[in-house]
C-alpha cells in the first residue's frame, strides 16, 4: 500500500511538480467519467444538470452584484448634503 508505484510518485519521479500531477491525474479522471457517461447513456441527465447549476450559479452572480450596486448606491446618498440635492 505505502510503495512508490502509484501513478501520481511516477509522474513526480519524472519531473512534474505536484500541480501538474493533480492536472494531469483531473484530466484522465474527466476522460474516463466523460466517456462512462456517454456509452451509459446519460448524457442528457448530465447535461441538463450542469445547465442547471449553470444558471443557477449565473443568478447568484446577478444578485450579488445588484446587491454591491446597491450598497454603492446608498453609501453615495448618505455622503450628500440635503444641499446637494437641490444644486446643479
Amino acid at each position: 500500500i505505502n510503495d512508490t508505484n502509484h501513478l501520481h510518485h511516477q509522474l513526480l519521479e519524472m519531473g512534474l511538480s505536484p500541480k501538474q500531477v493533480l492536472l494531469v491525474e483531473l484530466s484522465i479522471t474527466l476522460l474516463t467519467g466523460s466517456i462512462a457517461v456517454i456509452t451509459v447513456g446519460a448524457f442528457k441527465f448530465f447535461a441538463i444538470l450542469i445547465i442547471g447549476l449553470a444558471l443557477i450559479i449565473g443568478i447568484l452572480l446577478i444578485h450579488r452584484k445588484a446587491q454591491q450596486e446597491k450598497v454603492k448606491k446608498q453609501e453615495e446618498v448618505k455622503k450628500q448634503t440635503p444641499e446637494s440635492k437641490y444644486s446643479y
